[in-house]
């Protein structure tokens, strides 16, 4: 059996899920009061944007203004621009290019990329000195990631939902320089592959970090068809010394036959939300915004938000 699903979701203390096409889900926030705000932005976007996925060249807001893909949110990920978001404070943005990046000699320049992934996250150093790390990846890349650092701790408001203003960013490197993103830019390449033989494409379990935005890239073939282990895109609740985990925001993605073998398995899941085990704080201001997922196999969101456990669904 395949599904497909185009995905909004917002979670405050609980989800709000809106899906279109077959193998849809909906859940509820835990009080009326939350859901009212949710719903309100989700009135809001669909009335702006309507339902279902849309490939667009740019979902960024890196000016935080409230308009996305403005000019000035086109200059992220483009090999030359230090300060992408205009705050004055130049980010540690490293580059990561599968085929003609080194781990060994590279530095993570946009002349001298990584070649790995992982090896970016690794060098990346946190958001101590007050600079958001910012990985842009091109090529196709057959690893598990682990997230090892969050962003700065701060938020700004869009249509009456928190983003992260300084986030750890994950995100496609518009190699062309034309202000325009994978996978919209076909011109410009960033896919996490798994060959189907990869169990899980990003880990937030180890160290549960928030303050996250990942965009612009596709997931796909993730997910083996057998393991007791936890299978699927990315396993977004972990342990955490903060009380809250939160400000986690991924839009345009392209999850593609997440988990599509694994048949009615209860850890096969594309986004998984279930706690990393005791003492996981409770999820905050977690939004998925205009990514398609399609053909999986048995979950599409599974676990929950909030510290009682499993979210409201129906």
């Amino acid at each position: 059996m395949s599904r497909t699903g185009a995905v909004l979701f917002l979670a405050m203390m609980c989800m709000s899920v809106s899906c279109g096409g077959s193998g849809g889900l909906s859940a509820e926030p835990a009080g009326a009061a939350e859901r009212g705000k949710e719903d309100g932005f989700v009135a809001r976007y669909i009335a702006a944007n309507g339902k279902g996925y849309v490939s667009r060249a740019c979902g960024f807001d890196m000016n935080r203004d409230g308009l996305i893909g403005g000019l000035a949110d086109r200059s992220v990920a483009d090999g030359k621009t230090a300060d992408p978001d205009g705050d004055g404070v130049n980010e540690d943005i490293l580059y990561v290019d599968s085929e003609t990046g080194d781990d060994v000699t590279g530095d993570g320049t946009a002349a001298r990329p990584f070649k790995t992934i992982q090896k970016a996250l690794d060098e990346a150093d946190g958001p101590r000195d007050g600079a958001e790390d910012i990985v842009c990846i091109s090529g196709t890349f057959h690893e598990a990631l682990t997230l090892k650092n969050g962003g700065v701790p701060g938020a700004y408001r869009r249509d009456g939902f928190q983003f992260p203003k300084n986030p750890t960013m994950i995100v496609g490197w518009d190699r062309d320089g034309d202000g325009e993103y994978p996978p919209y830019d076909t011109d410009d390449e960033a896919v996490l592959d798994g060959r189907s033989s990869i169990k899980l494409a990003i880990n937030n379990a180890p160290k549960g970090v928030g303050y996250l935005e990942i965009a612009h890239l596709t997931i796909r073939d993730y997910g083996r068809p057998r393991g007791r282990d936890p299978r699927g895109a990315i396993r977004l609740r972990g342990r955490s010394q903060a009380r809250a985990q939160s400000h986690i925001y991924v839009h345009d993605v392209e999850f593609r036959r997440i988990g599509k073998a694994a048949l009615s398995q209860s850890n096969a899941i594309v986004v998984n939300l279930f706690p990393a085990g005791r003492g996981t704080p409770p999820l905050k201001h977690v939004a998925f915004i205009n990514n398609l997922i399609d053909e999986f196999g048995s979950y599409c969101f599974r676990g929950g938000c909030s510290r009682s456990g499993p979210a409201w669904a129906r």
